[in-house]
């Protein structure tokens, strides 16, 4: 995981994240969620949501982190 997390980009962060949601890697996905939160509004001006669409699951982790909840 350590060797992922290094990787991780803006133009990368949502593979990640799904692959870490598909595998239980709660620590990457933990890493990847704190990353979208820390860049959040670069995050909003790409098209990488758009890769989300079929897991509602981490579009709302991501819409609750986005608004502290």
């Amino acid at each position: 995981e350590l060797l992922i997390v290094e990787q991780l980009q803006m133009n990368n962060v949502v593979d990640i994240l799904k692959f870490s949601y598909g595998h239980n890697l709660v620590n990457l996905k933990r890493f990847c969620l704190h990353f979208i939160k820390s860049n959040y509004q670069k995050f909003c001006e790409t098209s990488q949501m758009i890769h989300l669409e079929n897991c509602p699951d981490l579009l709302l982790e991501i819409m609750m982190i986005s608004l502290n909840l």
